[in-house]
């Protein structure tokens, strides 16, 4: 694993220096490929430095890229997207806590969209994503964005062969615009995990849910704590859980 969380926010002067040193240093990556770059307040321009970590001919590849707690913003997504294009090793990405608002849904459905850029070139796809951490970030901060963004990313997941996991936790989703999410789970059948707790749902979308779930079976963890569904909105997700028999975890409180 190659970590650079130690260093000292006051020490980044130039944060497209410290994320190109980090580059340069790319052959300490471990066997698990894990690179570590957390919580270091950085900007989006520090992204640019990624592109050479990222080269997918480099001796050791990337799989995990955890980028938790900076401030890349839409920006750093966008770039970060392209950084990703032509490497296919990136397995789990984490750019969680990053300021990253609705604006940047987009993006988010580029990179687990199998089909994205097909038309222009086979070879410059986004990695076959297993891993999404999204949680704490500001998702749901412009209801129309956030609506028509996560139709986006709900038609991207319809026919996503590789996304296990993916965290939407903390980001003040309403119920109108998560809605599509449930309905491509009736299309999806691959994700296993999906984390939608701490956001504003409300009761409303509690019939989307049990729809998506009565007709899935590949989805073990569902999270919908701190989500205001209420009584009702509970017994209709527990009887579309019931139905879809694969969940083996279901977190309602």
């Amino acid at each position: 694993m190659y970590h650079l969380s130690s260093v000292a926010s006051d020490d980044t002067g130039s944060y497209i220096e410290i994320v190109s040193r980090i580059a340069i240093h790319k052959r300490r990556v471990d066997a698990d490929g894990l690179m570590s770059i957390a919580y270091l307040q950085l900007q989006a321009d520090a992204v640019d430095g990624l592109v050479a970590a990222l080269d997918p001919d480099a001796l050791a590849p990337i799989k995990q890229l955890d980028l938790t707690g900076n401030n890349i913003g839409n920006d750093g997504v966008r770039k970060l997207v392209q950084a990703l294009e032509h490497n296919r090793s990136c397995e789990n990405l984490s750019v969680a806590v990053n300021q990253i608002s609705s604006g940047a849904l987009p993006d988010i459905a580029r990179m687990i969209d199998p089909d994205y850029s097909l038309d222009v070139d086979e070879d410059c796809l986004c990695p076959p994503l297993q891993e999404l951490q999204l949680r704490s970030n500001r998702l749901g901060s412009n209801t129309a964005l956030c609506k028509s963004g996560f139709e986006l990313v709900a038609n991207a997941l319809r026919s996503n062969e590789s996304l296990r996991v993916l965290d939407l936790s903390c980001n003040s989703i309403t119920g109108i615009c998560a809605a599509p999410l449930f309905d491509s789970l009736t299309h999806n059948r691959t994700l296993q995990h999906l984390d939608l707790s701490w956001n504003q749902l409300g009761p409303g979308i509690a019939e989307s849910i049990k729809a998506g779930l009565s007709s899935n079976n590949s989805l073990f963890t569902l999270r919908l704590g701190w989500c205001a569904l209420g009584d009702e909105g509970v017994s209709s997700v527990c009887v579309g859980a019931q139905h879809g028999g694969s969940l083996s975890m279901l977190d309602l409180s």
